[in-house]
Formats: structure tokens, sequence, C-alpha cells
């Protein structure tokens, strides 16, 4: 999708990189284009509108930090204009999906059950588009909430609607099979963070369908008294760590190239680098050492190698027992969570 800036959509723009105390040669060499081409863009006449490249124009609102209500706002329901072609390329996929569970012969009636909620359900919307979307047979195996791995995701926009939102890369050939921390700083309390990954296809499946989507995988809720954790994909599916105003996050890179991005009704700061003085938690890539040290005094928000996606064998349950179950600050403040777990246990017979 290509959309048109023309005199609003550019003073918006000027509006708001001058809002971040930014200028147009900084912008032009973060988008790796030319000082010229910003200022076309930037000083538009009415009569001259121009198209920007899409992948150009994302890297563009991530600098920004806006979804697109803040600089297209008339133009929002374009931008929900569902294209018929890529709708009928994803029913097709979903038929093929629902013949594929169909005739697998184990755990037969929850995965008819699972094949026929991904050929009527809506929340599926066009995730279907991409072939890694198989993995859901796999989530559905093993988590009764897969029905959230589809809900609430907009898949094929990168560039949220609404709200603000930034976001880093993950380079796997720099970096892989690490944790790493960044930062948050929000604008203003009680915050509530989404925290998602892309993937990305290898090759155009058509012309038509974009070749990445993001998936939410978590949140992050700032409250007065902690800050709540939820995990939409992992266990445990949400606990409390100690309340600050900077929220230090720490997550698993795995061995593939990501975007990791964060989005929220409230304008903040995101932070994957040091500044000059280094404060107690260094940013950037951790040991899994350094991140147990800090997670055991409960001071960032973890999002843990996943036993089901990054497990090293059979018996590898992931890093969830030394981060979760052998940590007593965690256990005291989720006291609740730990009850629920027991509660929930099957009883000896």
């Amino acid at each position: 999708m290509k959309l048109r800036i023309s005199t609003h959509e550019a003073a918006r723009l000027r509006s708001r990189i001058q809002h971040l105390g930014l200028t147009q040669k900084q912008i032009a060499e973060q988008l790796g284009v030319s000082d010229r081409y910003i200022r076309e863009i930037l000083s538009l006449k009415k009569d001259k509108p121009i198209r920007v490249d899409p992948a150009k124009l994302e890297e563009l609102m991530a600098i920004l930090g806006i979804g697109y209500e803040h600089i297209f706002q008339e133009k929002l329901d374009l931008i929900s204009v569902p294209h018929p072609q890529i709708d009928g390329y994803v029913r097709h996929l979903k038929t093929r999906m629902y013949h594929l569970l169909s005739k697998d012969s184990t755990e037969n009636t929850h995965n008819q059950q699972l094949a026929q909620y991904l050929q009527d359900d809506k929340a599926v919307n066009k995730t279907m588009g991409f072939w890694y979307t198989l993995i859901v047979k796999t989530i559905a195996d093993k988590y009764k909430v897969m029905r959230h791995f589809f809900n609430e995701n907009d898949f094929f926009n990168i560039i949220p609607k609404q709200g603000y939102w930034r976001k880093f890369r993950h380079d796997a050939s720099q970096q892989k099979n690490c944790y790493f921390s960044f930062k948050l700083i929000p604008s203003k309390p009680n915050s509530l963070f989404k925290i998602a990954y892309t993937l990305e296809s290898p090759i155009p499946i058509n012309p038509m369908i974009p070749r990445k989507i993001k998936i939410v995988f978590g949140q992050i809720e700032q409250l007065s008294e902690y800050i709540l954790v939820t995990q939409f994909h992992d266990t445990p599916g949400s606990y409390k760590i100690k309340s600050s105003q900077e929220i230090i996050v720490t997550t698993w890179l795995d061995e593939a190239n990501h975007d990791f991005i964060l989005l929220c009704e409230n304008d903040f700061h995101l932070e994957t680098i040091n500044p000059p003085q280094p404060e107690k938690y260094i940013l950037g890539v951790k040991t899994k050492r350094e991140v147990r040290e800090m997670f055991h005094e409960l001071e960032t928000v973890l999002f843990p190698r996943n036993h089901l996606f990054h497990r090293l064998g059979k018996q590898d349950m992931g890093d969830d027992p030394i981060f979760f179950w052998n940590n007593l600050k965690f256990l005291e403040l989720n006291a609740d969570l730990l009850n629920n777990l027991l509660d929930d246990a099957p009883s000896a017979s």
C-alpha cells in the first residue's frame, strides 16, 4: 500500500519532527535517503501530492513513533479496505489448512475442532497468508489459549492505526541465542505496552501479499504497586514484578531476524543502548547469569527462552525453572499465581 502525502500530511510530519527535536538531515540519514527526498515530502504543494514507498513509510513512522491517525487522519478508512486478491488467497490457504488438520490421526478430535475454527472463525483474518502459521497446530496442541494467538492481532499492518510505537531490529548475523535488555520510558504513569515481533518470508508469495507480519506476544502494564506482565504464548501466563517509573525489559533473541515492536496509547521513549554514564543495569546483550541476578530482584520484565520454540531437546524445559520457580521474591510477590497452579494440578490417585 502506498499512501499519498500532500499538504496536510506534510504539515503533521513536520510538527512531529519538531516535537522530537530532529532535523530533516537526521531523518534522511536514518532512512538511508537523500536530504532532497525528505525535503520533497515535507515541503509539498497542494497540486503535487506524492506517494511514499511502503518500506520507507514504515521506517519513517517508526522513527517518529506514531500511528497512522497522527498523519493520515482523513485516510484511516482507506487503510482498512480489504483487497479481494489477498482475501481470496487467504481463503485458499485456510481450506488447505482445514484438510491438513482434519486428516491428522493423532489427537483427532482436538485437531478437527481446531480445523473447524480455522475454517470458520473470522478472528483468524489474514494470518493464514503466511506459511509460518502452520505453527498454530503446535501451539494449539500445547496451549488451550490458542485463540489469543490470533485475536486482536492486526498482522499485516506493522504500523498501528492509533497510538505510539517504537521498534528495534534483531540482526541474527550480529547476535543470536542470547538475552537482550532494553528500556521503556513512559510519558505518563500507568501506561500499558504491548510487545510484538515480526516474521518475514524469505521468498515472495505473491506481489500483492505482504512479506512480513507482526505477532503480539506479551503485555506490560505499569501499575502503582507493581508491574503486571502477561505472556500470551508461554507460562506463567501473567506475573508481577516491582513497580518502576522506567521499565527494563529483557527478551530472548533466537536465530531469526526480527523487528521487535512496542506499542502504547501514550507517547514513550525506547532505549536499546547505554547512555554515556550507564546505570545499574547495562542494556544490550546479557548472559543468563546476568538476567537471573536482575530478575531475582524483580527489576526487569522478562520474556524468557520459550521451552516450546527454543528447546534444545526433549528434556529441555526452557529457562522457566531458574527464573521463576527458583526465585523466593518472585514466589512471594506472586503467591496467588503459585496457589492457582497448585490448585489446578491433578490430584494423586
